[in-house]
C-alpha cells in the first residue's frame, strides 16, 4: 500500500484520531480494501460501457473483436502521426 500511494493513509489523519498501532493498522487495511474495490468496479464499468454490457451470444463477440481492432488500428496511426512517420 506504501508503495503505491506513498505513505499509510492513517498518517494522513490528525494526531490523536486512531489511538493505537492496531487502529492505525486496521484502518490501513480497509482503506486498500476499498480501494482495491473501488479499482474493480470501475474498471468493470469500463468493460460494460466498451461492449454495451455482458456479451452473451457470438455476434456480440465477434461485434466487440471487430471493435478492439479498429481501436488498435487508431491508437497505431495516431502514434505514426505523432513520431512523424
Amino acid at each position: 500500500m506504501a508503495k503505491r500511494y506513498g505513505q499509510r493513509p492513517s498518517s494522513l489523519l490528525p494526531k490523536g484520531t486512531l489511538r493505537s498501532p492496531l487502529e492505525r493498522l486496521s484502518f490501513d487495511v480497509n482503506v486498500a480494501l476499498r480501494g482495491g474495490y473501488a479499482e474493480v468496479v470501475a474498471q468493470r464499468e469500463a468493460s460494460e460501457k466498451m461492449t454495451g454490457g455482458q456479451v452473451t451470444n457470438r455476434q456480440q463477440a465477434l461485434d466487440v473483436i471487430r471493435k478492439a481492432r479498429a481501436d488498435v488500428i487508431e491508437m497505431e496511426t495516431e502514434r505514426k502521426k505523432r513520431s512523424g512517420r
